[in-house]
C-alpha cells in the first residue's frame, strides 16, 4: 500500500492521498511495529511527492510529518545503516519534512549520519548518499564539519561517483579541497555546465579513478 501511495502520489485525489498516508502512519499501526524500516522510507518518499502538490493541505501534511521521528521505531529495530541514512537524507529534501522530523542540532545530526555511513562497507557506499551527506552539512551551515570531512569523503568516490556533483556543489566545496586530482574533477564539472567550449574528450581517460574509490588509489595528492 505504501508503494502504491508513493507511485501514485501525484494522481490520487487529495483527500484519498491524505487518508492513505494518515492511516499508514497512524500510531495504532506504527507503535505495534507494523511498519518496516523500508516502508518508512517509502512513506517518506510519498510524503515528499505529496508536499509538491498545491492541492494538498500542508497543515495536514505537517501533522503527519511529526510522526516520522516519534513513531518510527522500525528504523531503529530492523533498519540497516544504509536504509537509516537514506531516510535521514530523505527528510532533508524539503523544509517542511525537515521541520517535521525534529532532528537535533547540526553536529548531532551529522555525527549520526556519519555513523550510518561508516557502517556501510566502503566499496558499497552509494555516491548519492555521500554527496547527499555533504549537501546536508552545507544546508546546516556546518562549515567546520565540511572542512574536516569533505575532502576525505570525496576521495572515496571514483570518477563516475564524482559525476553526481553539480556545479553549485563546486562553489562551496572548493574551499574544503586541496587535493589536485579532486580540483581537476571540479574544474571539469564546472566547465561541463558553465562554459561553451567542449571539454577535452581525453579527460575521462586521463583522470579515471584518480580521485580515489574503487578505481583509484584514494591517496591525497597535494
Amino acid at each position: 500500500m505504501a508503494r502504491h501511495l508513493r507511485d501514485n502520489a501525484t494522481d490520487l485525489p487529495p483527500q484519498t492521498a491524505i487518508a492513505l498516508i494518515e492511516g499508514l502512519t497512524s500510531p495504532h499501526i506504527t507503535r505495534s511495529g507494523g511498519v518496516s524500516a523500508r516502508t518508512w522510507l517509502t512513506l517518506t518518499e510519498a510524503l515528499t511527492r505529496l508536499a509538491a502538490r498545491r492541492d494538498i493541505p500542508h497543515d495536514q501534511l505537517r501533522l503527519i510529518t511529526r510522526r516520522f521521528r516519534l513513531q518510527a521505531p522500525a528504523l531503529h529495530n530492523d533498519g540497516s545503516a544504509e536504509l537509516r541514512l537514506r531516510n535521514l537524507l530523505a527528510e532533508a529534501q524539503t523544509t517542511h519534512l525537515w521541520h517535521g522530523a525534529h532532528r537535533g542540532d547540526a553536529q548531532t545530526t551529522l555525527d549520526t549520519a556519519m555513523t550510518f555511513l561508516k557502517q556501510i562497507p566502503a566499496d558499497r557506499q552509494p555516491p548519492p548518499l555521500v554527496i547527499g551527506l555533504l549537501r546536508l552539512a552545507r544546508d546546516l551551515a556546518a562549515s567546520d564539519w565540511l572542512t574536516e570531512h569533505a575532502e576525505h569523503l570525496l576521495l572515496t568516490l571514483d570518477t563516475d561517483g564524482l559525476q553526481h556533483l553539480r556545479p553549485t556543489d563546486i562553489d562551496w566545496l572548493r574551499t574544503c579541497v586541496d587535493n589536485r586530482d579532486l580540483t581537476a574533477h571540479m574544474d571539469h564539472i564546472e566547465a561541463t555546465w558553465r562554459t561553451d567550449r567542449n571539454v577535452d574528450p581525453s579527460y575521462r581517460t586521463s583522470t579515471a579513478g584518480s580521485a580515489g574509490g574503487a578505481n583509484g588509489p584514494g591517496s591525497p595528492s597535494r
